[in-house]
């Protein structure tokens, strides 16, 4: 499942930055429901949502995995850049944990031992 990025444009050279430190870049959910469970690099983090809907992250490759209950899940590879900011929208396409392999069950379909 894809999901929709954009590049906004941002100043890579920021007044006040020290030379040869890189700034980090920021992803951007403006959407992403606070049930979602957010991965970067194979690692938990916390929800987006709770900070703002913004991510700070390092530039350079990163894998997202984005997982909300009753929906497929949403796997993405980003490329970020020193100052960098990204909008990330993520579609919400309901699944059927019956059919999908990749769907994370509603809560109201989960079996009590599911973490």
């Amino acid at each position: 499942m894809a999901a929709l990025i954009s590049f906004g444009a941002a100043s890579c050279g920021a007044a006040g930055a020290h030379e040869g430190t890189r700034q980090p870049a920021v992803l951007l959910f403006p959407d992403l429901p606070s049930v979602a469970e957010v991965w970067l690099d194979d690692e938990p983090h916390a929800n987006p949502a709770v900070f703002g809907g913004a991510l700070v992250v390092a530039p350079g490759e990163h894998r997202l995995l984005v997982r909300m209950p009753g929906t497929l899940d949403v796997r993405l590879d980003v490329r970020t850049v020193a100052g960098g900011r990204y909008t990330v929208q993520v579609p919400q396409w309901p699944c059927f944990s019956e059919l999908d392999r990749g769907c994370t069950p509603a809560a109201e379909d989960r079996s009590p031992n599911e973490n």
